[in-house]
């Protein structure tokens, strides 16, 4: 009835409390062997010319249109900032529906990719990359007519940022 309430008995609390306990053994059991197989078995590492053929489809990528604004330096490797320019002047710009950015010695060298429409005026993309060791890290500006343009710079890193 209303405004009754209802009273716990110790073996009520007992039952709730080992039905509650089981419920977290299980669930930590589960999260615990897929770390452990996640560790043990760790994702291949994808190669650099694999990623790039994906990214390039045989076209060779000319300087023009994409600058690349990053530092020398990385005292972190795990929080690089990093800045790509396109050319708004180039008669290529309208054209631009993809850029990709790339870091050489990476595990998986695709550090981000951006599909791009020339209808909403973007001329500069700003992120935060992550970095396993000093590398070559390149922009590649795709257009839609197959043609690939490129920026890239050496960044040495002081602290890895990659497992």
């Amino acid at each position: 009835m209303k405004g009754e309430k209802t009273k716990l008995t110790r073996r009520g609390f007992l039952g709730l409390a080992i039905v509650i306990m089981g419920t977290i053994h299980t669930g930590a059991g589960s999260i615990v062997r897929a770390a452990q197989k996640f560790f043990e078995d760790p994702p291949p590492e994808i190669p650099l010319q694999k990623r790039l053929d994906e990214i390039l489809s045989g076209a060779k990528g000319s300087s023009g249109l994409v600058k690349m604004e990053i530092a020398d330096l990385a005292e972190d490797g795990s929080v690089v900032p990093i800045g790509v320019k396109l050319d708004l002047s180039s008669s290529d710009y309208a054209k631009v529906d993809s850029v990709y950015l790339i870091a050489d010695k990476n595990p998986d060298p695709l550090l981000a990719s951006f599909k791009i429409n020339p209808a909403h005026g973007v001329s500069m993309l700003e992120t935060r990359i992550r970095l396993r060791e000093t590398t070559r890290v390149a922009a590649y500006c795709r257009t839609s007519d197959g043609k690939v343009f490129m920026a890239e710079a050496k960044v040495e890193v002081t602290a890895g940022g990659c497992a």
